[in-house]
C-alpha cells in the first residue's frame, strides 16, 4: 500500500487499503490502525478531507482503546499514530 501512496497512486492505494480492512478481521489490532491512517492519508492528498477524517477518527478511536488494553506499548508507538494526526484538529 505505501509503494502505491508513494507513487502517488491514491485511488489503488485505496482500493487496496480496503481490501486489507476486509482481510484483516480484528479490527482492534495495529495492522488495523495503521491500514485506516494510510487509507486516510490517501483521502488527505486526493482532497476528500470529510473521509480523510473518518477514517483518522476510526484509527483514533482504536488506538485508544488499546492504550488503555496495554500502556506500555502505547507509549512507544504514540508518535506512529500522532505524527499524521497532527496535520488535521480533530
Amino acid at each position: 500500500f505505501r509503494y502505491l501512496y508513494e507513487l502517488g497512486d491514491y485511488d489503488r492505494s485505496i482500493g487496496m487499503t480496503e481490501n486489507g480492512i476486509i482481510a484483516c478481521g480484528d479490527r482492534t489490532t495495529p495492522h488495523y490502525v495503521g491500514l485506516c491512517l494510510t487509507k486516510g492519508a490517501c483521502f488527505f492528498e486526493l482532497n476528500r478531507l470529510v473521509e480523510c477524517r473518518k477514517a483518522w477518527e476510526v484509527a483514533q478511536r482504536v488506538y485508544s482503546g488499546q492504550i488503555k488494553r496495554d500502556q506500555t506499548r502505547g507509549r512507544r508507538s504514540f508518535v506512529f499514530i500522532h505524527s499524521p494526526l497532527s496535520d488535521i484538529i480533530l
